[in-house]
């Protein structure tokens, strides 16, 4: 709703150009161009419904620069939302993840593998391509996105799947739709299957319980899995069983490590 109808109406705020993009779903990007600006700044989502949506408000108090892009945003939404004021379903929107764009080290770069990303939802998309991965597009069912990794296993050297509806069907609470995404992606997994990956790594990114409705605290159960790694014995791969499992607790930063370790990429562990 807020690329169709705001798009040609906000196409400038000040000095600073407007684009609007449309995502999946719900979502869509807005992108401020313009000199002197600068992020992170708080997000305009309270993150619960029935609540007042807050002021922006730059994450640094001293940059003069994220005062700007504050006061941006806050002539973005009075420019924008009586645009769609009585447009249906949606009246409104909420801005979060306002940042400008970092300095990342290409993944490339950093782990000397040649990446790629096969997604449905465009935000991961967007954050696979920010680290230099290569975006292969159509996919639209777990099982497609997998027949397209056999179709392009010998092109690349580290494959980066996301699978959106277990999150989904979380934050709305929608136990029985959750289950059913995890079954088709296991009666999907077989496809993969088909060219063994040297190492295969099935985790998240976070928790969706549907009991909370919302991203939680709770550990991500991760499954490795390699020639190299050893077996715990567990028959099933549940967050109950993953409590039990070797690997312990550690940050998600240490996975792709884990990971690099059980395609024998360092020369030496240990003295």
């Amino acid at each position: 709703m807020l690329p169709t109808a705001a798009r040609a109406a906000v196409k400038k705020i000040g000095d600073a150009e407007v684009i609007i993009k449309p995502g999946k779903g719900h979502r869509f990007v807005v992108i401020f161009r313009g000199k002197g600006l600068e992020g992170p700044l708080t997000d305009a989502d309270p993150h619960r419904e029935g609540a007042l949506v807050p002021k922006v408000e730059p994450i640094n108090k001293k940059s003069v620069k994220a005062k700007k892009a504050a006061k941006l945003v806050a002539e973005f939404y009075q420019a924008a939302l009586p645009v769609i004021a009585r447009k249906k379903p949606a009246n409104g929107f909420l801005l979060r993840g306002i940042a400008h764009q970092p300095v990342i080290p290409l993944f490339e770069e950093r782990y000397k593998l040649k990446p790629a990303c096969i997604a449905v939802y465009p935000m991961y998309k967007g954050l696979a391509q920010l680290v230099g991965m290569t975006k292969l597009e159509g996919p639209q069912t777990i099982a497609e996105q997998f027949e397209r990794y056999l179709a392009e296993y010998d092109n690349y050297d580290f494959f980066f799947i996301h699978y959106k509806y277990t999150d989904m069907y979380g934050e709305d609470g929608n136990f029985e739709g959750k289950k059913k995404a995890i079954e088709d992606f296991d009666g999907a997994l077989p496809i993969l299957l088909r060219k063994k990956p040297d190492v295969l790594a099935i985790t998240g990114d976070h928790s969706t319980p549907c009991a909370v409705k919302g991203h939680s605290w709770h550990p991500q159960p991760v499954l490795l899995h390699s020639s190299l790694c050893g077996s715990d014995k567990l028959e099933r791969f549940t967050e109950t069983g993953a409590n039990l499992g070797s690997l312990g607790i550690f940050e998600a930063k240490y996975l792709i490590r884990l990971m690099q370790a059980n395609a024998k990429m360092f020369d030496k562990f240990g003295a």
